[in-house]
């Protein structure tokens, strides 16, 4: 995170237990306007603290870090925390392959200052960013299985509603089909025709579909502030998908308008 203006807290800042302040951009937008924040007052909980700096903000995992005010963390545990010991601490290491050499490091230095002789007596816990992707890519495998079967049911009970509905169509079509096939319709013809029809039907429920699901993916995002990005995959699997189904379930429909015998149609009232 960059300074827009200002400087972060000195050593005598941390030491003295200095009442300073480092807001985001956001929070110093939202306070000062265009004026500069620098020398200006903020109070948070009981203690007025003097603004040296401003951070320009971005997004993190969705959060706006210009929304959040920094203080030294020797005045945030004596005069907000009320304790005398670090709660948490961040490490960045120089490279990805460093980090279960960086992570035993700091078991080591850990269990030394908190005299600790058996790792089971560990009173603390190193998360590493390997062990946040490994969560975050659990949660998100079990909410897609758990979006997949909620889209299969849909998909299902969709399909048999486009099944009866072609039903409905060659029931109500019967003399049509007779017509045709009394003036040379193939069978191959009749069937091909409704095939046609149900994927017509699938198609535009797809599209329709798409259009809300992209819709409310980009307005997600927006709301999130960010980044929207549409893979060819987004787009290929729903046509496939909407073709897929409407053969699968107006087969059967159109096998049965093709069977029809085409004196018994023509007599159908």
């Amino acid at each position: 995170m960059d300074f827009v203006e200002g400087y972060t807290f000195t050593e005598d800042d941390v030491r003295g237990v200095g009442t300073v302040a480092v807001l985001g951009d956001t929070i110093k937008e939202k306070l000062f306007g265009s004026d500069s924040a620098i020398g200006q007052k903020v109070k948070l909980g009981n203690h007025r603290y003097r603004v040296v700096g401003v951070l320009e903000g971005g997004t993190t995992f969705g959060m706006d870090m210009g929304k959040f005010v920094y203080i030294p963390v020797t005045t945030a545990q004596k005069l907000l925390l009320g304790v005398d010991y670090v709660s948490e601490i961040m490490v960045r290491v120089t490279s990805e392959d460093r980090i279960d050499a960086a992570r035993g490091d700091v078991q080591n230095v850990l269990r030394e200052r908190h005299h600790i002789a058996d790792a089971k007596n560990d009173d603390f816990t190193i998360r590493t960013i390997k062990d946040a992707l490994t969560m975050i890519q659990l949660v998100m495998g079990a909410l897609t299985l758990f979006l997949a079967a909620i889209a299969g049911i849909s998909l299902l009970v969709g399909g048999i509603g486009i099944m009866n509905i072609m039903l409905v169509s060659v029931t109500e079509r019967t003399r049509e089909i007779g017509l045709r096939k009394a003036i040379g319709a193939r069978r191959r013809d009749i069937l091909i025709q409704f095939l046609l029809e149900a994927i017509l039907l699938t198609g535009i429920g797809g599209l329709i579909g798409f259009i809300l699901g992209i819709s409310g993916a980009a307005l997600t995002a927006m709301v999130g502030n960010w980044d929207f990005h549409i893979g060819w995959q987004a787009i290929t699997l729903p046509v496939l998908m909407t073709v897929f189904f409407g053969v699968v379930f107006g087969m059967y429909p159109a096998v049965r308008a093709s069977r029809l015998d085409p004196i018994t149609a023509l007599r159908y009232e």
